[in-house]
């Protein structure tokens, strides 16, 4: 049984009444869900950094992932990883809408004339000591990228653009970077030293109904 506060006055009076009488009278700032700012820094040629998990977001996939299991490769991918996709999770509509409001927008101003056409696909990835380790040099089926790292505790693994001479390895987790990348902005993942990688892809629609 979840009980929340959602609501008008008498609804969260009445939460906090129930929270008393269970002990619950502890009261903790809020975390604003997303970061919704349409700011961004570019790190190299073409390639974009800005805010949008939290560290209990970026937390949160992870826990989801692996309670969720089954990680694997899709059929036909030329470059196969482990992978859960985001409608398994139940978190795609989420993250379309994040994407129509924030991403979409921040590439749109960026690399004008473009229009984001929605998002084709998104996954969670992971590097481990005893699964993959790596991931050969490769472009996306996608108009612009988005990638975000969500944990730090492992070694190795950086994504990697040697023609933009760049890697993410001081890029702090739950920041997105942004590229696009059919063509120019190949890269790669060298191999896990220790712990083990999470990261979160998404990729958007080069035309009309691309959804994957």
């Amino acid at each position: 049984c979840i009980y929340h506060g959602n609501g008008g006055i008498e609804a969260k009076a009445r939460f906090l009444d129930v929270a008393k009488k269970f002990g619950l009278e502890k009261v903790t700032d809020q975390v604003s869900p997303y970061y919704m700012t349409l700011r961004y820094e570019e790190v190299a040629k073409d390639i974009l950094v800005t805010d949008f998990l939290t560290d209990v977001q970026c937390d949160y996939l992870i826990q989801k992932s692996e309670g969720h299991g089954n990680w694997g490769q899709m059929d036909g991918d030329k470059f196969p990883a482990q992978e859960i996709r985001l409608k398994s999770l139940g978190l795609w509509h989420e993250y379309e809408r994040l994407w129509a409001e924030k991403l979409g927008k921040i590439s749109e101003t960026k690399w004008t004339p473009m229009a984001h056409l929605g998002l084709r696909d998104a996954f969670t990835m992971k590097y481990s000591m005893d699964t993959q380790k790596e991931l050969g040099f490769h472009t996306d089926a996608s108009l612009v990228t988005g990638s975000v790292k969500l944990n730090e505790d492992f070694e190795g693994a950086e994504l990697i653009f040697p023609h933009q001479n760049f890697s993410n390895i001081n890029v702090p987790r739950g920041k997105c970077i942004l590229f696009p990348s059919q063509v120019t902005h190949g890269h790669k993942v060298p191999e896990l030293k220790s712990g083990t990688k999470y990261s979160l892809t998404m990729w958007t629609s080069r035309y009309s109904g691309d959804v994957n």
